[in-house]
């Protein structure tokens, strides 16, 4: 019985360390698809080589497809620019409506604050 109890645990790391290395099995992709999860705007993506030469511009909704597996690549999201003065509308949408509903609770916070302090 003593042997038994002394089993399970012998197991049960074995079993972890197996999920372990079936999890850090390094992957490749050559075509890979983005998904836009707000779906407010459309983003660009800049996809570099590791040696910092451009691979090309592509649409967060479009597919990439890599030239070659074997080489690493850089991916970076272009920054929206939205000016409020030029277009109010695409402000509104891009950059302040995702910036009150990802602060939330942050600016419910301030606003409490504020009310407490003004009648104190």
């Amino acid at each position: 019985m003593r042997e038994r109890n002394i089993m399970k645990p012998k197991i049960i790391i074995l079993t972890l360390l197996v999920l372990m290395a079936v999890a850090m099995i390094p992957v490749q992709a050559m075509t890979i698809t983005m998904a836009n999860p707000s779906g407010v705007s459309e983003r660009d993506i800049l996809v570099y080589y590791f040696n910092g030469t451009a691979v090309g511009l592509y649409n967060s909704t479009s597919m990439i497809v890599l030239p070659d597996s074997s080489l690493d690549y850089i991916f970076t999201m272009k920054p929206l620019n939205s000016n409020p003065l030029e277009d109010p509308a695409d402000f509104l949408v891009n950059v302040a409506f995702p910036f009150v509903q990802t602060n939330v609770l942050g600016l419910l916070i301030i606003l409490i604050l504020i009310a407490i302090w003004r009648k104190g």
